[in-house]
């Protein structure tokens, strides 16, 4: 079995060095995430400032500007590539004035105390390995009566397929997620967002899909995360197997799996949307 740094180092690892492809292993999960916790968000002033933390390729800066065009944000993440990718949609997409994207460590955030009145962590903060500190930087960085938005999975529809992957591949040599499964206790964020410095907030729920048009391209999609997922722990050939597999347990799934949804199929995702306020 892999350790709990495995799991998730493997991963973020994967994501960074491919930050391009993050749309297509998310499946519009994270995006439609991102759309829904909006609508949680208090009234926005037209002075307000926001972080985007943990920004990845910008789908919480991209949301926001699409119903409030002039707002202000400051978008971070520790990958130069996906910050890279921010600021080319901050040149294209005629964000400039508006968005600003930065490379920082959410742990070790490099802005004044006090500064925002809103910040948005979305599934950032279960990749940091002092969740607790990032969430005390959360906290540093919002002005009094700020709000703080944190997500994390509660069902992480992708690795029962996973799961059913290995046990045809590598049966007898098992990779496990201990770190994301124990993210998908609501106690888990809760916890560390109290050791953050927050009071009680909301917690909603929040089922997506993680889907494309097509087979192929969901298995396209879940091959980026398995790969990331077992790192180097299998061998050339078994990963080599992995797009067959895996394709063949979708096709043959029979509804244990796959959801389909709007001309779309793919597997269920459930979110935990934490709001909280300083």
């Amino acid at each position: 079995m892999s350790s709990a740094a495995t799991d998730v180092s493997n991963l973020t690892t994967s994501f960074n060095t491919s930050a391009s492809t993050y749309d297509r292993r998310t499946g519009g999960s994270t995006r439609a995430v991102a759309a829904h916790l909006l609508t949680l968000l208090p009234p926005l002033p037209a002075s307000v400032l926001i972080h985007d933390n943990c920004c990845g390729i910008g789908q919480v800066a991209d949301e926001l500007l699409k119903l409030h065009p002039d707002i202000r944000i400051r978008a971070t993440d520790i990958s130069q590539n996906m910050i890279d990718i921010v600021n080319s949609q901050i040149q294209t997409r005629g964000w400039e004035g508006k968005v600003s994207a930065a490379v920082m460590d959410g742990q070790d955030l490099k802005f004044e105390e006090g500064v925002f009145d809103i910040s948005v962590t979305n599934y950032g903060i279960f990749f940091f390995p002092d969740p607790v500190k990032g969430a005390r930087e959360i906290w540093r960085t919002l002005k009094l009566g700020g709000t703080a938005v944190v997500t994390a999975w509660e069902f992480i529809g992708f690795l029962p397929v996973f799961w059913e992957v290995q046990r045809i591949i590598r049966p007898a040599r098992e990779v496990s997620a201990p770190t994301l499964t124990e993210w998908t206790r609501r106690e888990k964020l809760e916890g560390v967002l109290r050791e953050g410095g927050f009071g009680e907030g909301r917690m909603e729920r929040k089922e997506v899909l993680m889907g494309h048009e097509t087979v192929e391209a969901l298995v396209v999609g879940l091959l980026d995360l398995f790969l990331g997922l077992v790192g180097e722990e299998w061998s050339a050939e078994e990963k080599g197997r992995m797009r067959e597999v895996t394709e063949g347990v979708l096709r043959e799934d029979g509804g244990r799996f796959l959801v389909r949804e709007g001309g779309r199929m793919g597997v269920r995702m459930v979110a935990w949307i934490a709001v909280v306020r300083k």
